[in-house]
């Protein structure tokens, strides 16, 4: 059952994974077994209040990480006997949802495999990283639902705010033919494959990829369970108790109890931090003369109206109101209303058509059983 902890009574063998894992994974070293051996845990909710019972049995903090933690289900194996107990994770009756940052993985995928083409010539290596992360984010993860967002184009809310947003994008040298057409190959084959993706081909909205994601988070799903995938550090203000960020670029995932050890600040404190120190990534200037020891000093103390009070740079204000709508997601969705999701679901998996697309870009490796798996399970297809 998923959301299960299965706890076999004799332990011989211990084997982690997801529900879907169906015990392949090898078996870790003897500490855990031995740890296990003759102990019963009584069925209850995996709570903040479980977790000092399981230290007592003398697991360690790690280990109890692993096995309340978000996708994570524990699997002892015996021959004798099998007692599974009636322990819930937190979040049993929830969906998984994986928010996909698409222009995000489609960038990084066009730089890094930007030599690969097709037999016939075709640039192909941004198609080949997309779908190669995707597939490995759905084994890893297991969702119920997927959502890939991409941008068309720069926010005109945000242009107006700043003329210069995002501005050095322009000077980068970039085949911007190629990454389209990529861009529109792979929005196709999610199709085929029944992933649904956002994409404002009419600019009927204000929104980008990133507020498109936000707005699903903030909006939609926010009594699911959701990972959100991108590389981008504005996503950190999002997070909650059921919202993680999974980073590809560092294989990290980022949470609300990690996320200060990580960045230098609490999620919570997202928006003033880089409203104070500036987004050289969106071209969004800071504060004057105020860095990361600083900014860190000034959350410290109180919060950044407080220091701005009391601050004799009267320009600091004028950044400030700025800077917040520029970075707050949140401020973002809720004056900025969607009347319709642009979001293209299809119905029908159309694995022919998807193939070929693989042959004619000379992605051979898509068109294993292995490959096209998850992307089935995800639809029970």
């Amino acid at each position: 059952q998923p959301g299960y902890l299965l706890y076999l009574f004799s332990v011989k063998n211990l084997y982690w994974g997801t529900q879907k894992d169906n015990m392949s994974q090898a078996s870790r070293d003897g500490r855990m077994v031995n740890k296990l051996k003759g102990k019963c845990i009584k069925g209850t909710e995996i709570q903040r209040s479980y977790i000092p019972k399981l230290i007592g049995m003398g697991f360690t903090r790690k280990e109890v990480s692993e096995i309340t933690g978000l996708g994570h289900i524990v699997f002892l194996c015996t021959p004798i006997k099998i007692i599974i107990l009636n322990i819930k994770i937190n979040m049993k009756n929830k969906k998984l949802i994986l928010l996909v940052d698409g222009e995000n993985i489609l960038h990084q995928s066009f730089h890094k495999f930007e030599k690969l083409k097709s037999k016939d010539g075709k640039p192909s290596g941004a198609i080949f990283g997309f779908f190669k992360s995707l597939h490995m984010y759905l084994t890893r993860f297991e969702p119920d639902e997927v959502y890939v967002s991409f941008d068309n184009g720069h926010s005109p809310v945000r242009m107006e705010l700043l003329p210069n947003y995002k501005g050095h994008r322009k000077n980068i040298s970039v085949d911007y033919e190629s990454l389209q057409n990529q861009k529109a190959i792979i929005m196709k084959m999610l199709g085929m494959l029944r992933i649904n993706y956002i994409f404002d081909k009419k600019k009927s909205t204000v929104y980008e990829g990133d507020d498109f994601l936000a707005y699903l988070a903030i909006k939609k799903f926010q009594s699911e369970k959701m990972i959100l995938i991108s590389s981008d550090k504005d996503f950190n203000q999002l997070l909650t108790n059921n919202l993680r960020i999974y980073n590809p670029r560092k294989d990290e995932m980022i949470r609300m109890d990690n996320c200060k050890e990580l960045f230098g600040y609490h999620s919570h404190e997202t928006v003033e931090y880089l409203a104070m120190v500036g987004d050289t990534s969106d071209d969004i200037p800071g504060f004057p003369g105020i860095g990361p020891v600083k900014a860190r000093k000034i959350l410290d103390e109180g919060r950044i109206e407080k220091f701005i009070a009391q601050s004799k740079n009267k320009e600091y204000l004028q950044i400030w109101k700025r800077n917040e709508q520029l970075i707050d997601l949140f401020w973002f969705v809720r004056h900025n209303p969607l009347d319709k999701l642009p979001i293209k679901s299809k119905k029908k998996f159309k694995y022919e058509k998807f193939k070929e697309l693989c042959i004619e870009y000379s992605l051979a490796s898509f068109l294993t059983n292995e490959f096209i798996k998850p992307f089935k399970a995800l639809h029970h297809e």
